[in-house]
């Protein structure tokens, strides 16, 4: 799950693009509940309960509580500051024994 909603970040669209994931804008304000992520990503509720733990401890996702229900949504500027870190770090540096044997010639 992680790994696709990086993907989706990467791509500019996430759970806060519902359209995406087949859940019409119009009937929802850009966050999900565990009965939803159920339906869009085929999961039962141990298993997305599970994912959403680790996206929250990861701080990926924010959580929202209305009433007794929680609603879920991408932390966007998280997500991207991520994935710019990761891009860095996967840069090729002429530095880098590594780097230095496949860097291009």
């Amino acid at each position: 799950m992680l790994a696709m909603l990086a993907e989706a970040a990467a791509s500019g669209r996430g759970c806060c693009d519902l359209p995406d994931f087949g859940v019409p804008a119009e009937e929802n304000d850009g966050s999900l509940c565990v009965c939803e992520l159920q339906e869009v990503f085929s999961m039962g509720q141990s298993k997305i309960s599970y994912h959403i733990r680790k996206l929250r401890e990861a701080g990926l996702i924010v959580e929202e509580k209305r009433g007794k229900w929680s609603f879920y949504t991408l932390d966007r500027e998280t997500v991207r500051d991520l994935l710019a870190d990761l891009e860095s770090h996967l840069r090729v540096s002429p530095d880098h024994p590594t780097d230095r044997e496949n860097a291009p010639v």
